[in-house]
């Protein structure tokens, strides 16, 4: 009977530590693809569309970062700004159904414009280095 308890109780904490490193792992925002001269983020599962919200990522080897997000400052809008600190790149957002909207190329080492563009159901944000 004190081995089943002990048996049991192992088995608890096992139960309980898969539980929680699933939820660790899912915690990740979005479906994240690095493109080999673009970088592109999307799929958003996190986040609730009623709030403004940012999130920041980190591609090619940390010389690029995206800040992309949603704003509800003045309208509901999707929007991405990116650096690159040794290629050419542009920011972009939207989507296939309701068109995109484009930061503007800059050089290496400076922030894009903001790209943004009125929320899109199943936004894109994208971020392309040459």
């Amino acid at each position: 009977m004190l081995k089943i308890k002990k048996i049991s109780k192992v088995m608890l904490v096992v139960f309980i530590m898969t539980i929680v490193l699933t939820v660790l792992s899912s915690a990740s925002n979005s479906l994240v693809y690095d493109l080999g001269n673009g970088y592109l983020s999307s799929g958003i599962t996190n986040y609730e569309y009623k709030k403004s919200w940012e999130a920041r990522e980190y591609f090619d080897n940390d010389r690029g970062i995206m800040d992309y997000g949603f704003n509800t400052f003045l309208f509901n809008e999707d929007y991405c700004k990116s650096l690159h600190t040794t290629q050419r790149h542009q920011s972009l957002v939207g989507n296939n159904n309701n068109g995109w909207v484009f930061s503007g190329e800059v050089g290496p080492g400076e922030w894009t414009p903001e790209a943004s563009k009125g929320h899109v159901a199943s936004p894109v944000w994208e971020t392309d280095y040459y």
